[in-house]
């Protein structure tokens, strides 16, 4: 639990813990580099970005399992394009 301050008022953020298990890449020097290089620009860590990253594909993955995949519409609301498939 953690407390902040939102909108002057002081609010508690209760989190879920969740069961994790540990999980070894193997991925090239130079995509290691490019991971660094813009966990750098957005002041997190490699570990962060890629929670991120795999979190979005996931979701978005996800979404395409859960409706019908007869068209295509990009939604570029959030970072990144993510392709969302609807029935029309």
């Amino acid at each position: 639990m953690s407390q902040h301050e939102i909108d002057g008022e002081q609010v508690q953020i209760h989190w879920r813990p969740r069961e994790t298990e540990t999980l070894t890449l193997k991925l090239p020097k130079s995509a290691i580099a490019s991971l660094q290089k813009v966990a750098k620009t957005k002041d997190m860590s490699v570990d962060a970005l890629l929670k991120f990253y795999i979190s979005q594909s996931l979701r978005c993955d996800l979404s395409n399992l859960a409706i019908d995949q007869t068209s295509v519409i990009e939604d570029t609301s959030s970072h990144g394009a993510c392709r969302l498939r609807i029935t029309l």
